[in-house]
C-alpha cells in the first residue's frame, strides 16, 4: 500500500485485493487502495467521509462500507 495504515477492512473486488480506509491512531483515510499482485498498488476515487473501524463488503460489483 502506498499509505501505512491499520483498522482498515479489506475485500476481494474485480480479482484485486482492495484495503478500504483505516489509518493511524488519529488519523484515517478516505481512500481505497487495490493491488492484483501484492506489490503494485492503484488508487480508487476516495470517498466523501474518512473511514476508521469499519466494516466492507462488495455486493453486486461494488464495493460497500458499514460503519466507521
Amino acid at each position: 500500500m502506498t499509505v501505512h495504515r491499520g483498522f482498515f477492512s479489506a475485500v476481494v473486488w474485480n480479482s484485486k485485493l482492495c484495503a478500504v480506509g483505516g489509518g493511524k491512531t488519529t488519523l484515517s483515510e478516505r481512500d481505497v487502495e487495490c493491488t492484483g499482485d501484492g506489490k503494485t498498488w492503484q488508487q480508487l476515487p476516495a470517498y466523501s467521509i474518512s473511514r476508521f473501524y469499519h466494516a466492507s463488503a462488495t455486493f453486486l460489483n461494488r464495493i460497500c462500507v458499514f460503519g466507521g
